[in-house]
Order: C-alpha cells, then sequence, then structure tokens
C-alpha cells in the first residue's frame, strides 16, 4: 500500500483478499496514473520491487501478475496454500 502511495500518483486503492482451501488472492488496484495503452505493461527490466515480490512468491510456488493501463493498476499475488509439491507437510 505504501508503494502504491509513493508510485502510482493516484489518491486512493483497493485491497481484496480472497481465500480458499487451496489458494489465497492478494489483489491491490489503484487508480493512478498506469501506462499508457501502446507501452509494453512492464517495462524491462522489471522495478526490483516487483521482482523480489514475485521471487519470493515463486519460492512458495505462488504467482504475481501485473496488469496496467491508463487509468491504474491491478497487481494480484497468489499463494498455494497447500504444500509444495515433493516437500514434506509441515506440522
Amino acid at each position: 500500500m505504501n508503494n502504491v502511495y509513493r508510485h502510482s500518483g493516484g489518491h486512493s486503492c483497493s485491497l481484496k483478499l480472497q481465500y480458499d482451501p487451496d489458494q489465497l488472492r492478494i489483489e491491490i488496484r489503484d487508480r493512478g496514473h498506469g501506462t499508457p495503452q501502446n507501452q509494453p505493461r512492464i517495462v524491462a527490466p522489471r522495478a526490483s520491487v516487483f521482482a523480489g515480490i514475485e521471487e519470493r512468491l515463486g519460492q512458495l510456488g505462488g504467482t504475481l501478475e501485473i496488469e496496467s493501463s491508463e487509468i491504474g493498476a491491478t497487481d494480484t499475488a497468489t499463494l498455494p496454500l497447500s504444500p509444495l509439491q515433493g516437500q514434506p507437510a509441515q506440522s
């Protein structure tokens, strides 16, 4: 939320948490400046904050999806709640 405030140029954002027995999904949506339609959604190299988040989620079997347009951005992190394949369940 702090990054939304500092970088999006928007005045508000929403946070949506969605839980089911298999996964947790976190969606952060802002109405900041985003990126124009004719530019790539993610500029290379990715911003280090997104690369770090994506790396940590990947270590846990999760994903990060970033959608951006002229009217804002939506960042969605999905994290499985079941044990990773090949990893023993912790008790």
